[in-house]
């Protein structure tokens, strides 16, 4: 060995390890793990159809109804006696049975329709009465049952309620009614005469409804009937208008095209 040089030492395996591996940087900062993006959020499914009140109502029609009527007091006045013996009547009838049929056209708002009106009742002779000025007359008649048959042409206008199937409406018409009833007669010393009896009269109606399309094809409903026939004058007899009440309960039945449920829309 040469004098002056160093003699190498072996190096431990640790320090050559290290001095093997590269040096990292210490200003480099610690890389965040990659978030989750956010998946978008799927659409809500859709909301039912209630395929049955969607349906357009359009079309040809048969309603039927049937319900009550309520008479309202019919009043007669005379003077053919004079002044000092008028004649005052006030007939009264107890309630009775109603009923009617017909047939109409939907045009969507509107319904055109033509019914037919059967009502019955019966005169309630107790609490009628008859006065011949301070007199009360005799009185009498063959037989105490009232009934009339009654032709209308009517327009409806309906109203739905957005989202159900309740359609509530309101309309009227005009026709005539045919009248059967016993007249009534009134006796006093020799006077003597009639009032009343059947006839043919001019006729109105009204009605307010709330009706339920319960299928495709069929409407139940309920609704409230003004129905009356004008006062009458005749000489020296006047008439109060005839003036009946109702309250009836029906269905209608639609006679449109073939009718299916819509095929289930599929959901992702």
């Amino acid at each position: 060995v040469l004098l002056g040089e160093a003699v190498a030492q072996p190096q431990p395996q640790s320090q050559a390890r290290a001095k093997s591996q590269p040096q990292s940087d210490s200003h480099s900062q610690p890389q965040p793990a990659p978030q989750p993006q956010p998946q978008p959020a799927a659409a809500p499914a859709p909301a039912p159809v209630d395929w049955i009140q969607s349906l357009d109502p359009k079309g040809l029609y048969a309603t039927f109804g049937a319900g009550a009527g309520w008479p309202q007091p019919v009043h007669y006045s005379d003077d053919r006696l004079g002044p000092r013996l008028p004649i005052r009547g006030e007939v009264l009838a107890d309630p009775g049975f109603a009923s009617e049929r017909g047939l109409g056209y939907d045009f969507g708002r509107l319904r055109g329709e033509l019914s037919w009106v059967r009502r019955q009742a019966t005169i309630d002779d107790a609490g009628s009465s008859w006065t011949v000025g301070p007199f009360r007359p005799i009185v009498s008649r063959d037989s105490p049952k009232v009934s009339s048959n009654s032709g209308f042409a009517s327009l409806y206008a309906d109203l739905p309620i957005e989202g159900t199937r309740l359609i509530p409406y309101v309309g009227g018409g005009l026709g005539f009614t045919a009248l059967q009833t016993s007249p009534t007669t009134i006796e006093l010393r020799r006077f003597r005469s009639t009032f009343g009896g059947s006839g043919k009269l001019p006729a109105y109606q009204a009605k307010v409804g709330l009706a339920y399309r319960s299928s495709p094809r069929t409407d139940l409903f309920a609704e409230a009937v003004f129905q009356g026939s004008p006062s009458r004058s005749q000489g020296s007899l006047e008439r109060s208008p005839l003036i009946n009440w109702g309250l009836r309960f029906g269905l209608r039945l639609r006679f449109g095209g073939p009718v299916k449920a819509p095929a289930p829309v599929a959901t992702p």
